[in-house]
């Protein structure tokens, strides 16, 4: 799943109809395939193990 892409679909999505927004991201943030992909990016990122 690529997260940069849905994250723009969800924008487009929210600016036509805002009653959407929060069902969606729901939805995607509870599916464990979405859930390991931020990690994997966040965990990956240059400042995750700063203290």
């Amino acid at each position: 799943m690529i997260i940069s892409e849905m994250q723009r679909k969800l924008a487009t999505w929210a600016a036509t109809d805002p009653s959407l927004r929060i069902q969606r991201l729901l939805r995607l943030i509870t599916q464990p395939e979405w859930l390991a992909e931020a990690a994997r990016i966040t965990l990956s990122s240059k400042g995750a193990h700063t203290p």
